[in-house]
């Protein structure tokens, strides 16, 4: 009798784990709000300033949500993560020896899971900003996410705090 439960108790956590890892692969976001503990947004940044490589870590890196809502950054080396829970524009502000990068990431759900790779290279005498790189959001679900690249180039003279590059923006 108990050979019996024991073996109907493992087959059914057979089943159950094999429909929860199918669901997890093409719905995600079914279990980002619930057992997703992690950063909701990762990063990993290279920024060059006139030729010269510098690390994230010697930034001076803020994160804002919708303009007023100062975010925790985890910084390591040139990786970043934010936990990011909230809806809206997550503002980056980068700062090293009087050079400003800012660049925004905009999140239409409070579950999406988004990671980017980019590379900013920041020419101080022509006053532009270089970048490349690209997004993906898990959210999309995991077999359909895929990378989207994003590139082009962005004057280095703004002023108005919504001005700056957009990792992915809404459309």
């Amino acid at each position: 009798m108990l050979k019996k439960a024991l073996s109907t108790a493992i087959a059914f956590l057979l089943v159950f784990s094999l429909c929860a890892g199918i669901i997890f692969l093409f719905m995600p976001e079914a279990f980002y709000s619930r057992f997703y503990f992690g950063s909701r947004i990762i990063g990993n940044i290279s920024v060059n300033i006139d030729g010269r490589e510098v690390p994230v870590s010697d930034c001076g890196l803020r994160c804002l949500l919708n303009v007023s809502e100062e975010q925790e950054i985890g910084i390591s080396g040139n990786k970043l993560k934010v936990k990011a829970d909230g809806v809206g524009q997550y503002g980056f502000t980068a700062e090293n020896s009087g050079t400003e990068l800012k660049f925004y990431i905009d999140k239409l759900s409070a579950n999406d899971c988004i990671s980017f790779d980019m590379d900013f290279d920041i020419d101080t005498k022509q006053r532009v900003i270089h970048y490349s790189g690209s997004y993906k959001n898990f959210s999309d679900g995991l077999l359909k996410a895929e990378n989207v690249p994003v590139s082009g180039d962005y004057p280095l003279d703004y002023e108005h705090h919504s001005i700056g590059i957009y990792v992915n923006k809404i459309q």
